[in-house]
C-alpha cells in the first residue's frame, strides 16, 4: 500500500488487491483511489512493465492486446519502448475496439530499497 499526493495536492492510495488471469497471463491487480477508483492489471517481468487491463467502475474497462508496455525490463536512461496493438472494452457500457500506439522514453532512474530488496526504478518517463 502506498499513498502519495497527485499534483502535490490530492491524496491517492494504491494497493495490491490480488491476481487475475488476463489473456492467459497472470497479472497483479493494483487498486487506486485516483479518479473515483480503478483497478489496473499489471505484470513486471523479463518483458518489461506492462498494462494488460484497466477497469473504471461497472461500465468502463479496456483490455490491451498485446499488453501496453510502459517500461523496459532493465531500466536505462534514454531507453525508448515502442508499444502498439488493439485496445478494446466498454466505454459507458458501449463496446469499442481501437488501435493504440505508445512510445515511452526513460528520462530518470533511481535506486530504491524496500523490505524485498534494492531495485532500479523508473522515476520519470516521457510518454
Amino acid at each position: 500500500r502506498r499513498t502519495y499526493l497527485k499534483n502535490g495536492a490530492v491524496p491517492v492510495t494504491r494497493s495490491v488487491t490480488g491476481t487475475a488471469v488476463v489473456n492467459t497471463i497472470t497479472t497483479t491487480i493494483v487498486h487506486s483511489t485516483d479518479d473515483g477508483g480503478n483497478d489496473v492489471y499489471w505484470t513486471s517481468d523479463a518483458n518489461g512493465i506492462r498494462d494488460h487491463k484497466e477497469i473504471y467502475g461497472p461500465s468502463d474497462d479496456v483490455t490491451f492486446r498485446p499488453p501496453l508496455t510502459i517500461g523496459p525490463p532493465q531500466p536505462a536512461f534514454g531507453t525508448t519502448i515502442n508499444s502498439s496493438g488493439t485496445a478494446s472494452g466498454l466505454s459507458s457500457g458501449c463496446p469499442f475496439s481501437l488501435p493504440y500506439s505508445l512510445d515511452v522514453t526513460v528520462s530518470g532512474i533511481e535506486t530504491i530499497t524496500v523490505p524485498a530488496g534494492t531495485f532500479k526504478a523508473i522515476s520519470n518517463s516521457r510518454l
